[in-house]
């Protein structure tokens, strides 16, 4: 059983707050043309913010799974590269599934997708372990993108302060 350090949960935590914000904008700039005309300003921002409350669960999940995957395997597997084969198990997962959301595929080719990318993420994952570089780009690609998490931290705290004022308004 393997113990993270406080900065090595925060890392752990990063990839997916990244990928599950990062379609949670898309999504909703793709339909908020249609929202505005139906909601004035306010209910938009109540709107909003249920919908990145949810995301803030989403991330804790995905967070979860991989602390839970972290904490069963062997410690000789997670001491050193377990913080970046996890993030790009995350990113490759969330490209694959944009991917297969925005394409309609039939069904059987569709399988056939899932199967094959699922190898390919699993063999970039394995590749990462045995090729440094791999790990170099993705720990560099992690601090990168570890600011706009912060970022989405706070939006996140927002969200939960407005999803907990009106549950708590409409209780009463």
């Amino acid at each position: 059983m393997t113990k993270f350090t406080r900065s090595e949960l925060i890392q752990l935590f990063i990839p997916g707050t990244f990928v599950t914000h990062l379609w949670a904008f898309y999504t909703t700039f793709d339909v908020i043309p249609a929202w505005i005309l139906y909601f004035k300003v306010g209910e938009l921002f109540i709107l909003l913010s249920y919908l990145f409350f949810y995301v803030f669960l989403e991330s804790l999940a995905v967070f979860v799974l991989i602390l839970v995957v972290g904490s069963i395997l062997p410690s000789r597997l997670t001491q050193k590269n377990y913080i970046p084969a996890s993030g790009i198990f995350v990113t490759g997962s969330a490209i694959i599934i944009t991917f297969l959301r925005l394409n309609k595929f039939p069904p059987n080719i569709r399988q056939t997708y899932i199967i094959g990318l699922s190898l390919l993420l699993i063999l970039i994952v394995f590749a990462a372990y045995i090729f440094p570089k791999i790990i170099i780009f993705t720990e560099k690609f992690l601090e990168q993108i570890s600011s706009l998490a912060y970022v989405f931290f706070a939006i996140d705290a927002v969200s939960i302060v407005v999803v907990f004022l009106r549950t708590i308004r409409t209780n009463l």
